[in-house]
């Protein structure tokens, strides 16, 4: 259905004070492609006002419509995702966060449209989708923004009072993504706190994590990344495109095992990428069976049991490793996420050589304190 709806007519995000102003909006998108005139907007709020908030068919979904009556000028559908929901006055099923106008030549054609119109609405997977899209291609089925990530560099702005506390502000966030993406960079990973901040000056693929942490010292206890369906929630609701989750054998944070989390993500949020984070090559093939789109290498020498421990912020910096992503690679990882001690051009060409996707570079990018560090080290050894 979505595919029958023209692509002017279709409107992400908005922020509308009230519902007659959202049908007026609808309206006038019908109006400038020359499928309806004024009148028809008037009668579709006219019919409202008469009968009481009807249209609002199922939760946060409303579909606006009237009889032709010689101002249809052909058969054409809007829609429009209000960024905060609008009150309708229904008791159950407001706020309304999808608006369709309807607009059909004679009844015939009216029944057939609303036919339609209701079938792609029996799908959970559609609904969702259309809530939590920011453009059209959002709403093409198993449409990801992967894709964009091929061969290219993913800038890490991950800032949080542990890890990097004097970075840990949105607007210092906000300004490093902007200048990274003005450099070349195909797409930016931040934390939850940061997602809101970058995604409002940034257009390119925004990966979003959320580490929770177990124990009252952060820097010392464990930690999952993006654990639970509510971090998940979190991100998308900030605007976020993919989405990376801990895919290590260490203990889950929820009842789930990591196919039947990943399996739920996609179910509720089919237009968002998963990456599995992980530390050894078993983790890596196993998260990949259960459905991650892609495998990072993030936690390879971070976990006790990595082939080669080490400690976080060591400096110098060891190599990357290169031989968990050849080895992905050859056990038929199709995505791997290369990411982990990467701080110059050379190191992300030997990755992508190596077979990696993509290359996330983080604190060699987004954390002047380390990057001193580092040359007053090389100065004095």
């Amino acid at each position: 259905m979505i595919e029958l709806v023209e692509k002017d007519c279709i409107a992400f995000s908005k922020e509308m004070n009230d519902w007659k102003e959202v049908i007026q909006y609808a309206g006038e998108l019908l109006e400038k492609k020359g499928a309806i005139n004024h009148q028809y907007t008037l009668d579709m709020i006219q019919l409202v006002e008469k009968n009481g908030p009807y249209i609002v068919v199922m939760p946060h979904v409303a579909l606006a419509h009237a009889r032709p009556q010689g101002n249809v000028k052909r058969n054409a559908v809007s829609i429009v995702t209000l960024k905060n929901g609008v009150n309708f006055g229904h008791s159950t099923n407001d706020p309304v966060k999808v608006l369709f106008a309807i607009a059909a030549v004679n009844d015939s054609e009216h029944l057939k449209l609303f036919q339609k119109v209701a079938d792609y609405l029996m799908n959970e997977e559609n609904v969702n989708r259309l809530m939590n899209a920011r453009c059209v291609e959002d709403l093409m089925k198993n449409k990801t923004r992967i894709d964009e990530l091929e061969g290219g560099l993913i800038v890490s702005c991950y800032a949080d009072p542990t890890i990097n506390p004097e970075m840990d502000n949105s607007v210092a966030m906000q300004c490093v993504a902007k200048s990274c993406v003005a450099g070349g960079a195909k797409a930016i990973r931040t934390n939850l706190e940061h997602v809101k901040a970058i995604r409002s000056v940034v257009s390119t693929p925004l990966i979003g994590i959320k580490k929770i942490y177990k124990g009252h010292d952060e820097l010392n206890s464990s930690f999952r990344i993006t654990p639970t369906m509510r971090e998940v929630d979190l991100l998308v609701e900030a605007g976020v495109d993919g989405i990376a989750v801990d895919g290590t054998k260490r203990e889950r944070y929820d009842d789930l095992t990591l196919e039947e989390f990943i399996a739920a993500i996609k179910k509720k949020y089919p237009h968002i990428f998963v990456i599995a984070d992980i530390s050894t090559l078993e983790e890596g093939i196993n998260a990949y069976q259960a459905g991650a789109d892609a495998v990072g290498t993030t936690l390879s020498g971070y976990t006790p049991y990595s082939k080669n421990p080490i400690l976080f912020g060591t400096i110098p910096s060891p190599d990357p490793d290169y031989e968990i992503i050849k080895e992905l690679k050859e056990a038929g990882v199709k995505r791997v996420i290369a990411e982990g001690r990467i701080n110059d051009g050379k190191k992300m060409k030997k990755c992508l050589e190596a077979g990696a996707y993509g290359v996330v570079i983080g604190t060699s990018i987004t954390e002047p304190k380390k990057i001193v560090k580092t040359i007053l080290y090389d100065v004095q050894n």
